[in-house]
């Protein structure tokens, strides 16, 4: 009897146990929505590559979670991240339907004169596709800046403005230095600079060049002898009188992905912002340009050096995050930080990533 009872508890319980199957492997198969939990030193870039397959999608995965996540180089342990992949539709061939099921007699078979046989000409080769170029957007490009040498010459500056205003945004109408003795037309732009910031060379700590910080793009609409009349097209920081201006310079919309020489290295000479640590999403500096062979697209790996504890224990080299070049100059160059594992320093090396 307990046989019985035994042999019946198993029958019943097995459609359950396939059903349970089936429900987990619906809610958890490829495409579908999954959730992650973030556990310490991970980072966006991290999730990407183990969800999407794709580091440089770290921007999609911050876009779908950017209530919970202000900042995307700040992600804490705890925090449950939501990856939604892009599902990709199947296209089915159409199917003719089948017509109803009907006797139908053979047509007579009509004898026809054998044909001289016709050897079939060679399909061309049809080429394999190209590779898709992997490319990458940051909003707010224009914005970033770079560093010009000592010395640099700027185009002008910004003398007055039409209304009696101290601070200056987009739409105020302007007087630059620049007139017809310049070369000055209808149309030109110039981007506008605030305080040049002296930036001193980690270990030579002599004067590399300037920071110089986009804060605004202004048109000129009408041209004198020596000066010109404008309008502030954009703005994306307080301007003010005697504020610098120099050529504008087009920002590329999508950035290439590309590789670099592996000889190509260098050090971060600066942090856009700042601030002591550097981390995933910050603007970085590196000493090191087009003289140098680098381009924009290129990636590369910030390494941390050897380095002696408070205790006195000596830590080996590590490589603890990557940067992506969005602007280049002769000597110096302009990135993004693109994964850090831990926060890294001006001062720490830079090498193109193999």
């Amino acid at each position: 009897m307990k046989k019985f009872i035994l042999l019946l508890a198993v029958i019943i319980l097995m459609p359950m146990s396939v059903t349970a199957q089936e429900t987990e492997k619906a809610t958890g198969g490829e495409g579908a929505e999954k959730s992650y939990t973030v556990k310490k030193g991970d980072t966006l870039w991290d999730i990407s590559d183990e969800f999407l397959k794709d580091p440089f999608k770290w921007p999609t995965v911050w876009d779908q979670n950017n209530e919970q996540i202000v900042n995307p180089h700040l992600i804490y342990p705890g925090q449950v991240i939501i990856i939604r992949p892009a599902v990709e539709k199947k296209v089915e061939e159409a199917v003719p339907a089948q017509p109803p099921a009907e006797k139908i007699e053979e047509a007579p078979k009509v004898e026809t004169a054998p044909q001289d046989k016709v050897e079939e000409k060679p399909q061309a080769e049809v080429p394999p596709a190209l590779p898709q170029k992997k490319t990458f957007i940051y909003p707010g490009i224009e914005t970033t800046g770079f560093i010009v040498p000592d010395g640099f010459t700027y185009s002008g500056s910004i003398i007055d403005s039409k209304e009696d205003k101290v601070m200056l945004s987009s739409g105020d109408e302007i007087y630059i230095n620049i007139g017809e003795d310049k070369g000055a037309k209808k149309g030109d732009r110039y981007s506008i600079y605030g305080k040049a910031v002296p930036i001193y060379h980690p270990v030579s700590k002599k004067l590399f060049g300037h920071q110089l910080n986009i804060i605004g793009i202004l048109e000129i609409e009408k041209v004198h002898e020596k000066l010109s009349e404008g309008r502030i097209t954009a703005s994306y920081d307080t301007i003010s009188k005697g504020d610098k201006i120099v050529t504008y310079e087009p920002m590329p919309s999508e950035i290439e992905v590309k590789k670099g020489e592996p000889r190509i290295e260098g050090l971060i000479i600066a942090n856009r912002k700042g601030s002591v640590d550097i981390a995933e999403g910050d603007i970085v500096f590196m000493d090191m340009g087009k003289r140098a062979g680098l381009e924009v697209g290129n990636t590369l790996v910030v390494s941390l050096l050897e380095r002696m504890t408070d205790k006195k224990q000596l830590l080996p080299a590590e490589d603890v995050g990557s940067v992506l070049v969005i602007t280049t100059r002769e000597d110096s160059s302009t990135a993004l930080v693109i994964g850090s594992k831990k926060p890294f320093r001006v001062g720490d090396k830079v090498r193109m990533e193999k």
